[in-house]
């Protein structure tokens, strides 16, 4: 996140912004952005809880994703995502609190849900964190999630070379 305040940034038309403000406004904008998806996932999360399926439920609207998609004005498949990462969030606590300090973008948080076991939750997520939403479903896509340390095998103790004695026995 960037150090410049509300402030200083202006928020008028483009020609107010020079190259100066850019980069301190593209990290503000991205930061919030994504602190706001964390703030949504938290709003899925609440509405997949059995206790509160009372107060979304109606006519014609059956799944947490129909809500999502008519009361907060998004798409299908981001509805779909958000109730996919909110059923994983038990499982990837690390994940869903970078997304929820704005650290983590939810297109670098989806593949992550989608391929991660839980036990991998803090390696992933630190490595997210410092990858381009591109790079992630490569890391993804080419690390072996299912791999397991093999077990040690019983070593049989090591033989002693027999010594050769280089005298010759007489008769």
């Amino acid at each position: 996140m960037s150090s410049t305040t509300v402030a200083e940034v202006p928020s008028g038309p483009v020609d107010v912004i020079d190259s100066t403000t850019f980069q301190g406004l593209c990290d503000d904008i991205a930061g919030h952005l994504n602190a706001q998806m964390g703030r949504m996932l938290d709003l899925t999360i609440w509405l997949l809880d059995p206790d509160n399926e009372h107060s979304w439920a109606a006519h014609d609207v059956w799944r947490p994703q129909q809500y999502l998609a008519w009361r907060c004005g998004i798409g299908p498949s981001l509805a779909d995502n958000l109730v996919a990462a909110a059923e994983r969030a038990d499982d990837l606590p690390q994940s869903i609190d970078a997304l929820r300090r704005g650290e983590l973008s939810f297109d670098q948080l989806m593949p992550i849900v989608r391929n991660i076991p839980a036990w991998a939750d803090d390696q992933v997520v630190s490595l997210a964190k410092k990858l381009t939403v591109s790079q992630v479903p490569r890391l993804v896509k080419n690390t072996d999630w299912h791999w397991t340390p093999p077990t040690p095998r019983h070593r049989r103790p090591r033989r002693r070379p027999i010594a050769r004695s280089r005298t010759r026995w007489r008769r």
